[in-house]
């Protein structure tokens, strides 16, 4: 990831998932950084299934060398899990 890049990851354990929850869950990841003013061609959704069964999950925005874009916020993530925005620092 580059600096100024926006992720949103989550790993879901083994049996709290299946494959239509899991494309859920990434659309959804999807949207939350497309609300934030991402591009669709900067938006990178990588799922790598664990040797437990589980699943992480992570969407980037992949900003590059793009001039920031006053929706989105500078610092600070989004919790995905409880979707709450996490502290700036």
């Amino acid at each position: 990831m580059a600096v100024g890049d926006v992720e949103i990851s989550t790993l879901v354990p083994q049996g709290e998932w299946t494959d239509d929850s899991l494309a859920v869950l990434v659309d959804g990841y999807r949207r939350k950084l497309s609300e934030m003013g991402a591009l669709s061609d900067e938006i990178k959704a990588h799922v790598e299934h664990t040797s437990r069964g589980g699943v992480k999950i992570r969407v980037v925005w992949e900003k590059g060398d793009a001039a920031p874009r006053s929706a989105a916020p500078r610092s600070g993530g989004v919790d995905a899990q409880h979707g709450e925005e996490s502290p700036a620092g």
